[in-house]
């Protein structure tokens, strides 16, 4: 139970889904009290979708390297300068590793900026700067190649683009460092630096997945494509 409420948290992003419905909810929790949490009223194409006062729900956190998983009851409206339901806390959480997300090799430009738990309730404020290159990328988190060592625990704001039917579309995320391995290779120091999605809409992951999907079918078809790893 610990660990279902240190989910609960002001500002998180989370899923809701009615049992035996596949249409998936977006909503952000907007305040957390005693025995209950609310969030936003959630939307489909900007249409409000009603919940029912006793109907139970499904939520699906996404939280360090693994997916939470609980059935909550609706306990009705709230009002916090905004609509909000209130949902009661949950009594039992169920985690799903990650790595159920697939990873495919791909080398990417990424930019990383080390930031405080603090720094992220201004992440506006702040632009990585710093370059990496990614070896892998998955719904999950990635793994890239930096000139730094980046210690496990330690959290980066990350973005990079991924390319999608119009262009390119730009992916922001904080993600939390993993794993930290010396990349052995003749030149200057190198490390690969494994990392998980912390923070990431639901909506760049579905573009990561789809790009990694068209990328994996183009791949097995034999359409040749570059796959080295740039120098950074």
């Amino acid at each position: 139970m610990a660990k279902g409420t240190e989910l609960l948290t002001v500002n998180r992003r989370l899923e809701l889904r009615r049992p035996g419905e596949r249409t998936v909810y977006r909503t952000l929790i907007q305040k957390v009290g005693d025995e209950y949490f609310a969030v936003q009223l959630p939307m489909v194409r900007g249409i409000e979708v009603p919940l029912h006062q006793g109907e139970q729900v499904e939520v699906h956190i996404v939280a360090g390297d693994g997916r939470y998983v609980f059935t909550t009851e609706v306990l009705g409206r709230d009002w916090d300068r905004i609509p909000l339901y209130r949902l009661a806390k949950p009594k039992e959480v169920r985690r799903e590793q990650l790595r159920e997300y697939v990873r495919w090799r791909v080398a990417l430009e990424v930019r990383y900026e080390p930031v405080s738990t603090a720094d992220l309730k201004e992440l506006h404020l702040y632009r990585p700067r710093r370059e990496a290159v990614s070896i892998d990328l998955g719904g999950g988190g990635l793994q890239m190649l930096t000139k730094e060592p980046l210690m496990p625990g330690t959290l980066l704001l990350l973005q990079f683009e991924i390319p999608v039917r119009q262009g390119q579309e730009v992916i922001a995320a904080v993600g939390r460092v993993r794993r930290l391995v010396p990349y052995e290779r003749e030149g200057p120091p190198r490390f690969a630096v494994g990392v998980s999605f912390e923070q990431i809409s639901e909506r760049d992951r579905e573009l990561i997945i789809s790009f990694l999907f068209r990328r994996m079918v183009a791949e097995r078809q034999r359409v040749p494509e570059d796959e080295t790893v740039p120098e950074t």
